[in-house]
């Protein structure tokens, strides 16, 4: 699935002299930050070849078209809305406390062309005297659908309009002059309505099919194909709508003396294995992944689910203070990046066991459905490094997990954390 990812970065410096929205109530004050709003366009589609959205799409309505709530988490009523512009590049001054900062599309309808609706939100904690950087994910809430008409549908079919409806009467019309387009729906379950016109005769005739179950982010590819059969030139149409991890023929009737298969053949399709359940990453100290200041001693247990079975296991490691200890762990330049194989490269799995870092490697990683995967011991040693430097500058440092299950089903998940730089008697403690 082609990805598309929608992003303005937010940045702002506290100053006296800057314009703010204030919500006042607890004591303290710090600063919102937003430092980024993500659309995420990933969609679900199995069967066809990857369709993404299309990338005419204006991504800066997209963003614009957002409204941004932050909400206190203690105190229901101090809450502010945005609209996006109106946010973007400015700080908000909060009370010091938990929030929460939700994003939704505004733009809003049941049915219609190249309009993708979004929502997310995260929690994030606003401290005295500092910035609060915030990442916000938002993730479509609509399904867009597709067509795709065979040659021979469009060889044997001259004049065609496919109607998609709900069931509130929205709906989307395609012809031959704009079959290329996509639609985008809010239903759970949509009627798909073919009218035709023979090109043998120019007879007429209707047809209809359900699809149902439909949810967020689904992308339905409807194929439609007519089959010529016989002398007498009869037509078969069939819409094949598919779901997410689900294969669903929608047979429809509508044409005289339509072919009818033999009941007594028996069934020759093979039983398709169920797909496991995807790939996850839980954090539960951390569970929406906020960017993690560094410290001397840190609580950073993750847990890998894998109920596919765990097949390959990398950690992208981005972090200028580990770049002169990893070419000697692994044996790769570690001034670009570096990627960890901890299931295939020998000479680091053996460097980790002798440095007791608790991580699973090799066979206790390989095939498994659900391993623990603690960097509690890792990642504070960049905190001992950065520390220890005379010049002090703060960076972030990434470790990216990306690993694939046995049915070639991929996860990826970034973990920031921050590096503050420290005065000359912040450092001596």
């Amino acid at each position: 699935m082609k990805r598309i990812f929608i992003t303005i970065m937010a940045a702002a410096a506290v100053l006296a002299s800057c314009d703010n929205a204030e919500v006042a109530g607890l004591k303290g004050k710090g600063t919102f930050m937003l430092q980024s709003v993500t659309a995420n366009t990933d969609l679900n589609d199995v069967q066809v070849k990857p369709h993404g959205l299309p990338a005419e799409l204006n991504q800066d309505k997209l963003l614009a078209a957002l409204e941004l709530t932050i909400k206190n988490s203690e105190d229901a009523n101090l809450k502010q809305t945005y609209k996006y512009l109106d946010i973007v590049n400015k700080p908000v001054e909060l009370s010091t406390g938990k929030y929460t900062v939700s994003a939704v599309s505004t733009d809003t309808k049941d049915a219609a062309w190249d309009q993708p609706l979004f929502a997310g939100s995260t929690d994030f904690a606003v401290v005295a005297n500092a910035v609060s950087p915030v990442n916000l994910t938002c993730s479509m809430t609509n399904a867009v659908v597709s067509i795709k008409c065979s040659d021979t549908f469009k060889t044997e079919v001259n004049d065609y309009n496919i109607k998609v409806s709900d069931a509130k009467g929205n709906f989307l019309t395609w012809t031959k002059d704009n079959i290329a387009e996509d639609g985008y729906f809010t239903a759970k379950e949509l009627t798909v309505t073919i009218e035709g016109k023979r090109s043998l005769d120019n007879s007429t005739a209707t047809v209809t099919g359900t699809i149902q179950n439909i949810q967020a982010k689904d992308h339905i590819i409807l194929n439609i194909d007519a089959k010529v059969t016989g002398q007498v030139q009869q037509i078969v149409v069939t819409v094949d709508g598919s779901v997410k991890d689900r294969n669903e023929n929608i047979f429809v009737d509508g044409f005289e003396e339509i072919e009818i298969p033999d009941p007594n053949q028996p069934d020759t399709t093979p039983d398709q294995p169920e797909t496991p359940a995807a790939p996850t990453l839980e954090w539960p100290k951390n569970p929406t992944f906020a960017t993690t200041e560094l410290a001397k001693t840190m609580d950073i247990d993750l847990v890998v689910k894998a109920p596919g079975k765990i097949k390959t296991f990398l950690v992208v490691v981005d972090s200028p203070s580990l770049e002169t200890l990893l070419p000697g762990m692994t044996g790769i330049d570690g001034k670009a990046g570096c990627t960890l194989d901890l299931i295939n490269n020998q000479t680091l799995i053996e460097n980790f066991k002798s440095m007791e870092l608790n991580l699973p490697t090799a066979d206790q990683l390989k095939g498994q459905t659900e391993v623990n995967f603690p960097l509690s011991s890792l990642v504070p040693m960049i905190y001992g490094i950065e520390v220890g430097k005379k010049e002090q500058a703060s960076s972030d440092h990434k470790f990216t997990l990306q690993l694939t299950d046995e049915s070639d089903q991929e996860f990826s998940q970034t973990l920031v954390f921050h590096y503050t730089a420290k005065t000359v008697s912040e450092q001596s403690k």
